[in-house]
Parts: structure tokens; C-alpha cells; sequence
């Protein structure tokens, strides 16, 4: 039963208890019982500055940023109830400006990953295959997904090094020079 048990550990993430009980007949009886973990993103790849333009032309430009380090995701619950990796930017507005100029929705795309490590698990979660991943629209986009009794386990998604996309347009972004700001949100949202 404890070896049952320890596997168990290894494969859920979760804790063991184990109480060492002596017997009147001088044997061991091993009381066991299972805690479970969280689901939760624990941490997040940092985003890098976008490069400054000195000019935009008058044709519409693209330039790209990247993500350093991994995505983790981590379901140590042992429910089994599925999951979904959602992410969603706020429109590009100007810095410091409360009625500052905004870039059009659908101006940040996200890059497919270029890998999921399996740290953990052995059911690997889904990912969304619709690309482009549009970050500022108008909804959070589901970009991974663990199906009812998979995804148990600790995942990395690692993106390339182009993995943000700007989209910048002569008629709808300002030709001044101005620093713009959004704000990209994860979110691990319980249930397939």
C-alpha cells in the first residue's frame, strides 16, 4: 500500500502523509492519506520593450519583441477536472495620457510556442491550433487546454524569441514620438 501510495506522489505532485503506528504484535501498520496541491500559473515569462522607431513610414509596419523564460502551469489538485491557459491584452494606449491616443484592437499577436515541456504528467494538455493569437481583442483567448482527467502535472510552454508582434499602421498610430502601454494578463481558468 505505502509504495501504491508514494506512486502516486510522484505522478499527481501530491503530498503523502505517512503515521508509523506500533502493533501489539510488534509489527509496523502504516496509516496513509493523500493532500492535494493547487492549480495555479506559476510564473510567467518576462516581456521585453518593445524596440523605439525613430519614423513610421507611411506603410504599415511590424516589429517584434520577445518573452524571456517559460510559461509553468501546475495542477497538483489530483481532481482531474481539466483546465484552460487563457491570455488577453488590454488595447495599446499612449503612456500618461488619460484621453491619449490608442492603437486599433488586434494591432499584438502571440507566436505558437515553440515547445511544452512535460516537467511532470503524463496527459499534455492541448493547444489551440486557430492562430494568429490575437492578444487585444476583444475577449481572453483559451490558448492551452487540459480535457476533463488530463493535464495533471507541471507544464513549461517556451516561446521563440519573436514572440509578440506589433502591427503598426500610418493612419491610426500616432507620428509623434509617444510610449504606448498594454497590459497582458494569464489566466488558468478551472474546468475544460
Amino acid at each position: 500500500m505505502r509504495a501504491i501510495l508514494g506512486a502516486l506522489t510522484l505522478f499527481l505532485g501530491i503530498s503523502l502523509v505517512v503515521l508509523g503506528v506500533n502493533a501489539n504484535n510488534g509489527s509496523t501498520v502504516v496509516i496513509g492519506g493523500i493532500q492535494s496541491g493547487t492549480k495555479s500559473i506559476e510564473s510567467v515569462p518576462v516581456i521585453s520593450n518593445f524596440p523605439p522607431l525613430t519614423e513610421l513610414k507611411d506603410k504599415t509596419m511590424q516589429i517584434t519583441t520577445g518573452l524571456s523564460g517559460p510559461l509553468v502551469i501546475s495542477d497538483l489538485t489530483g481532481l482531474g477536472d481539466g483546465w484552460r491557459l487563457g491570455v488577453w491584452a488590454s488595447q495599446f494606449s499612449e503612456q500618461n495620457k488619460t484621453n491619449g491616443a490608442t492603437l486599433p484592437k488586434g494591432s499584438l499577436i502571440l507566436a505558437y510556442p515553440k515547445d511544452i515541456v512535460t516537467k511532470s504528467g503524463i496527459q499534455v494538455p492541448t493547444l489551440n491550433a486557430d492562430q494568429p493569437w490575437v492578444l487585444d481583442g476583444d475577449m481572453p483567448i483559451t490558448i492551452l487546454k487540459a480535457e476533463k482527467n488530463k493535464g495533471a502535472g507541471n507544464y513549461e510552454l517556451q516561446f521563440p524569441d519573436d514572440a509578440l508582434t506589433l502591427t503598426l499602421n500610418p493612419g491610426t498610430t500616432n507620428k509623434k514620438p509617444t510610449k504606448y502601454k498594454t497590459v497582458i494578463t494569464w489566466m488558468l481558468i478551472a474546468g475544460p
